[in-house]
């Protein structure tokens, strides 16, 4: 008897490693381009880098509302919605390698805007040289002398 139940079980087991080996994902009934997913996805990643940085300075439910505003904007630029979104990044997500390739594309766009704006904020709060070079030299007035 015991035998029999290890056959079912092991039976059960490899029908299911099969099964779940050839699982698809169908195909979005409106497909979007690679390009345009990555594109979603990169704006989606920026809009909660900025949500995180606005919790700190506004309350969570102005946060909430700039969120969804700033989501149905998106979508609406690129004609759909948010289950549209989700079947197509599941679909193109579902093959591990293009999953890895967009992923990489977006990291990489994500780490050039953090670097622009890294740039942006040191040059914005830059302390001017107070010592005189010879670039600047023909700016100088001279002083007055008050005896």
């Amino acid at each position: 008897m015991n035998r029999y139940i290890i056959v079912i079980v092991l039976w059960l087991l490899a029908c299911l490693s099969i099964s779940c080996s050839h699982y698809k994902v169908k195909k979005p009934s409106h497909l979007m381009s690679k390009a345009e997913v990555e594109e979603v996805v990169y704006q989606i990643y920026v809009i909660e880098g900025e949500a995180r940085l606005l919790y700190m300075e506004q309350p969570a439910n102005e946060v909430k509302r700039w969120v969804n505003e700033t989501m149905n904007a998106l979508f609406a630029a690129h004609e759909v919605d948010y289950n549209i979104v989700k079947e197509n990044i599941n679909y193109y997500y579902a093959d591990e390698k293009q999953a890895k390739a967009m992923q990489t594309d977006v990291t990489n766009r994500l780490l050039q805007k953090q670097a622009q704006i890294t740039k942006q904020v040191q040059e914005t709060n830059r302390v001017t040289d107070t010592i005189i070079t010879g670039e600047n030299q023909s700016n100088i007035l001279p002083l007055e002398n008050k005896e």
